[in-house]
């Protein structure tokens, strides 16, 4: 609902003044982490860039929308390699058998095979 919309969008902002560091989690792991700015404005993770753009938050005016498929998975069974893979529009199959480990993207770090180039 659009009161959704809103609240998310005050959440963030507030978060982005705030905080010195940012994490983003993605079934009790940490997909993104960084400077608010970064890590909220400018997402390197899929998963971090999907609800930002889909609440309609924009904060460059330049990232595409991030659609994702389906729902997340049940927490008791975890798919292989990385867990987002199933709902990830880029997924390859380097994301179906291994799990990634964080990786420097730009001024934060991320966990996704393809940080910083989406």
């Amino acid at each position: 609902s659009d009161a959704l919309v809103e609240a998310e969008m005050g959440a963030l902002s507030v978060v982005q003044h705030v905080s010195d560091r940012v994490a983003v989690m993605y079934l009790d792991r940490i997909v993104e982490e960084g400077l608010p700015d970064v890590a909220l404005g400018t997402p390197k993770d899929i998963f971090t860039q999907a609800p930002i753009s889909n609440f309609g938050i924009d904060l460059t005016k330049r990232r595409s929308h991030a659609l994702l498929r389906g729902g997340p998975p049940n927490p008791e069974n975890i798919p292989a390699g990385c867990a987002f893979h199933p709902r990830c529009p880029i997924a390859q199959d380097i994301c179906r058998a291994e799990a990634p480990a964080f990786r420097p993207a730009g001024a934060s770090r991320a966990r996704c095979h393809f940080a910083g180039e989406t």
